[in-house]
């Protein structure tokens, strides 16, 4: 699910979340910072600032989605 809503909404945050904590969970940690990069460069280029969430805060989900 979270792969079908950041495939349409590249910018959602609480799909980023789900899906870095997964990959984190089954080991893949070095495609969940890879994941989470691409999201904050995208984030950057589109909204002209940087994304304020860690990649901790975002894998540990302690980070508020704006809405």
């Amino acid at each position: 699910i979270a792969d079908a809503l950041l495939q349409y909404d590249y910018l959602n945050e609480e799909a980023l979340q789900v899906k870095c904590f997964i990959l984190y969970q089954q080991g893949k940690i070095g495609l969940a910072k890879t994941i989470y990069d691409s999201f904050c460069n995208e984030y950057e280029s589109s909204l002209g600032i940087n994304y304020q969430c860690s990649f901790m805060q975002v894998i540990e989900q302690k980070c508020k989605p704006e809405n």
